[in-house]
């Protein structure tokens, strides 16, 4: 679409592909030992379609049930040995055809063996509407791009205009559909685990009904869609078709395969309703308890075979482990589901779009183990508490700044209605948590191997084509994405570049570079390979506060202005009491990461004050050791004829999210250009101190800004309008007094953060 992005990712492992074609007979055998879809957007689960990996431990000496029940199946079958030797590796998929190309007017097969190994399945609302809309968009630029397609046309239409195939000239009747004759096909069965999360943001299916979906009963509708749409691990058990000899035209014999595997599915149908969350998944209860018996009993067997106390033992007590982890997955995973299921239904009744976007992003992020969801527990109950109790202020205010007087009807609603719900919510929240957390316990301490994405997403800048894949970029982009799901950040703010080192003193850092500050992290490597490194903010530096670059050797030093807006510092706090500077040493030990890291941060700055790049800025740091940002560097001394040159206007304006607008000032002076984003809030305390300096009564009353409104929205067109027309006239005024009073220069300067270079 217009914004490209990455969303599906599909990888092959170990394929391998015979084809043997001499006189009559052809050999067709295909192998893939692994085969895997990754989900590469930030909603649902990472992996949609894998390999069934079982809950029980790695160091199980039992057989894997898939395994041996395949093996035990070729055997008995009399497949080729090539098939007998091959089931008991794993492999995803194997395909074995012998075709006997001796008679034209017939497809004879000597034998037709298909094998698919257990695979699950993870499909998500919110993946499946973009794949939905990809391919909407395609057929839509064909259509309209290469063929004149008439209003109302049916896909087939489309299809047969574009040339690809005429589907009205395709006979399938019996008599001219070609025959086949196979001497055996025998597919071995297989299990399908399916499981399916509905969207809870504002891209799932009702929003699509356009303003009817904000009526107050469709969130009644959003609540019960969230509770009951969730499935968790139904299993699809399909038989395996063995014929012999069959003699059919190819639609029949495909029908029949078909009318099979449906008729499997429609007798599987109790498992996939007993698999929804909302009714504590008694099918995957049943399951897990089942194979925890099975697994007691095949390890008691095991030990008893050998024969001897120490192996008896051992057996005996693998056994109890696995039937207790089973049992514990059963009954906590049973109990998490029914809350799960209810808390997405209470978070949509809170009619607050804030707080269930906070909730989807913290959703993303799953418990591992029992420490980890007590903690997440807590954190949702000490939220739902204090946005509920807080809400009745706060979203009469929000409403207000964004709709005025209807805006303050509906916040007191909201806040109403909150203080009952939110609290809810957050017990509800903390009840799931746990027992998810309690109930992945027994396979974070088996260390089982989980399936994860087989490489990170790609990193994809807005505005930029596609490149090859850089594994270096993409694993920055997944630890910023986590990061902003711990923190609870939206995704307003883009990363520009991030690297990652260790400190001589301040150990392992990672440093995120966006396009508005600087965010310094320790981090340190999870127990399990495939998660991200955990991430815990350090330093912060807003680039409206760095004031200069300097290379030391083999450090960086860097400069800021401590203007009391929450730095995360810790070793210079004192230092923000006592002085309006500060500056961070960054101790790297590598000249050439260090002139690269500068470089990164001098482009980030100069993007985000809207300066040309320099056409040397490549070799800057190899000829210079400090670099003091223009942009950055407060004006000590007014030069007039500077001042004057400087040319104000307010291009445009943005509506936030939280309600306030941002007015964009671009400022141009000596051929450098640059914009400042304001709120009105800004401009009013401006005025205040201007008006302490400013004893004339009349200079005051020709200093007028647009007044505040009290009653409407202050973000609609026509006062956004007004109030840009108002403020330029504003500021202008205040340069051209400026051009005279030095302390009102001061004032303007560090309003617009203006410097002098």
């Amino acid at each position: 679409d217009s914004v490209p992005s990455e969303l599906i990712y599909l990888s092959l492992h170990d394929l391998n592909l015979k084809y043997v074609e001499a006189g009559d007979c052809r050999i067709i055998d295909l192998h893939v030992q692994h085969l895997q879809l990754d989900n590469q957007t930030n909603s649902g689960s990472p992996v949609i379609l894998g390999p069934y990996t079982p809950w029980s431990s790695e160091g199980s000496e039992m057989k894997d049930e898939t395994d041996r029940r395949h093996e035990q199946r070729a055997r008995q079958d009399n497949v080729t040995n090539n098939m007998v030797k091959t089931a008991s590796k794993s492999f995803f998929l194997q395909v074995s055809i012998v075709q006997n190309l001796g008679n034209e007017s017939l497809d004879v097969f000597d034998r037709i063996d298909v094998l698919v190994s257990d695979f699950s399945i993870s499909a998500d609302e919110s993946l499946i509407l973009k794949l939905f809309g990809v391919f909407r968009s395609l057929i839509n630029h064909l259509s309209y791009k290469d063929v004149q397609v008439v209003d109302n046309s049916s896909f087939s239409q489309v299809i047969g205009k574009l040339g690809a195939f005429d589907l009205s000239s395709i006979d399938s009747s019996p008599e001219n559909c070609r025959w086949i004759y196979v001497e055996q096909i025998r597919i071995f069965p297989m299990k399908i685990t399916l499981t399916f999360h509905g969207s809870e943001d504002a891209h799932g299916l009702l929003r699509s009904l356009g303003p009817v979906s904000k009526l107050p009963v469709f969130a009644f509708v959003e609540a019960l869609k969230a509770v009951v749409s969730n499935v968790e691990g139904a299993p699809i058990l399909l038989s395996g078709v063995e014929w012999d000899r069959p003699f059919l035209p190819r639609d029949e014999l495909f029908a029949r395969m078909v009318k099979h595997y449906m008729t499997d599915v429609t007798n599987g149908f109790y498992r996939l309703i007993g698999s929804f969350e909302f009714l504590g998944n008694p099918t995957g209860l049943v399951s897990n308890i089942s194979q925890g018996v099975s697994a007691f009993i095949g390890h008691s067997r095991e030990g008893l075979k050998e024969g001897h106390i120490t192996a008896m033992g051992r057996g005996l007590a693998l056994g109890a482990g696995s039937l207790a982890a089973g049992t514990v997955q059963g009954v906590f995973g049973s109990a998490s589901g029914i809350s799960n299921a209810m808390v997405k239904g209470l978070a949509q009744l809170t009619f607050d779009g804030d707080y269930k976007r906070a909730r989807i992003l913290m959703d993303h992020d799953r418990p591992m183990h029992m420490g980890q969801g007590v903690l997440r527990g807590g954190k949702s109950l000490g939220r739902g508490v204090f946005q509920g109790f807080t809400g009745i202020f706060y979203q009469p205010i929000k409403g207000f700044s964004r709709d005025g007087t209807r805006g303050a009807i509906k916040g007191v609603g909201k806040g109403l209605v909150g203080i009952l719900v939110k609290p809810m919510a957050g017990m509800v929240d903390m009840v799931a948590y746990t027992t998810e957390g309690i109930k992945n316990t027994p396979a974070y301490i088996s260390r089982r191997k989980m399936l994860s994405r087989i490489r990170y997403p790609r990193y994809w800048p807005a505005g930029s084509s596609l490149k090859g894949y850089n594994q270096r970029e993409a694993m920055g982009m997944a630890m910023y994405n986590h990061l902003c799901l711990q923190e609870g950040w939206s995704r307003g703010e883009k990363l520009v570049q991030h690297a990652a080192w260790k400190d001589s003193k301040l150990g392992y850092i990672v440093l995120f570079i966006t396009d508005r500050r600087l965010i310094f992290c320790n981090y340190k490597f999870q127990l399990h390979r495939h998660n991200l490194p955990t991430l815990s903010i350090k330093y912060t530096i807003n680039f409206g506060d760095l004031s200069q670059l300097r290379l030391e050797e083999n450090k960086i030093d860097l400069e800021y202005l401590n203007q009391g807006r929450g730095m995360c510092c810790a070793f210079n706090k004192k230092i923000a009491r006592k002085s309006s500077t500060a500056s961070l040493m960054l101790n790297i030990q590598n000249e050439a990461f260090c002139k690269w890291l500068l470089l990164q941060i001098e482009v980030a700055v100069r993007q985000h004050r809207g300066l040309e790049l320099p056409e040397d800025i490549q070799q800057g740091w190899n000829a210079r050791r400090t670099l003091s940002l223009n942009v950055l560097r407060p004006v000590q001394e007014i030069d007039l004829e500077y001042l004057l040159s400087m040319e104000i206007r307010i291009r445009h304006a943005k509506v936030q999210d939280e309600g306030f607008v941002m007015y964009g000032i671009q400022l141009s002076m000596k051929g450098e250009r640059w914009t400042v984003y304001k709120r009105y809030s800004d401009f009013v305390k401006m005025k205040r101190e201007l008006g302490k300096l400013l004893h004339s009564r009349r200079l005051q009353e020709t200093l007028e800004i647009p007044p505040k409104r009290w009653l409407g929205s202050s973000s609609s067109k026509v006062v956004v309008r007004e109030r840009m027309q108002g403020l330029q006239k504003y500021l202008r005024k205040v340069l051209e007094i400026g051009s005279n009073e030095a302390a009102v220069a001061n004032i303007l300067t560090s309003f617009l953060q203006c410097y002098q270079q």
